[in-house]
């Protein structure tokens, strides 16, 4: 499978790996993603990184859900039970995903708009500017 979708990003978030390289740069990708996300739900991130995380969280949706479409498409009668309701928990979790994603961007820019008029407001009001003693 891995030589039919080598760019899934299944292969470098997911896969079972006990390379110590490979998990040491999931743990900074993750952190990656963690900090962006959090400034994104603080209205501080720039369009660019809202744009940016969202397509991320888009392509890792889709790219499971090709992995585990083959799967289950390949393999799924000779997978046990439990394997085969696990994968198909996770297409139906990526497909709600995939339906969110765009609300959610959208919100996050709404929020960054907010969070730049409030600041734009605050700077006319004078605000950071110490006052002559």
């Amino acid at each position: 499978m891995r030589s039919r979708i080598p760019d899934n990003l299944y292969w470098t978030t997911a896969a079972p790996t006990k390379d110590p390289r490979e998990l040491q740069a999931r743990a900074e990708q993750e952190r990656r993603q963690n900090t962006l996300f959090g400034k994104i739900q603080a209205g501080d991130a720039t369009e660019e990184e809202i744009h940016q995380y969202y397509d991320f969280r888009r392509k890792l949706s889709e790219d499971y859900l090709v992995f585990a479409g083959m799967l289950l498409s390949e393999y799924g009668s000779q997978l046990p039970e439990r394997d085969e309701g696990v994968l198909e928990l996770s297409v139906q979790m990526h497909r709600g995903r995939l339906k969110e994603l765009p609300r959610q961007r959208e919100e996050a820019l709404a929020r960054r708009e907010l969070q730049e008029r409030r600041r734009e407001e605050w700077r006319r009001q004078g605000g950071g500017k110490a006052e002559p003693p």
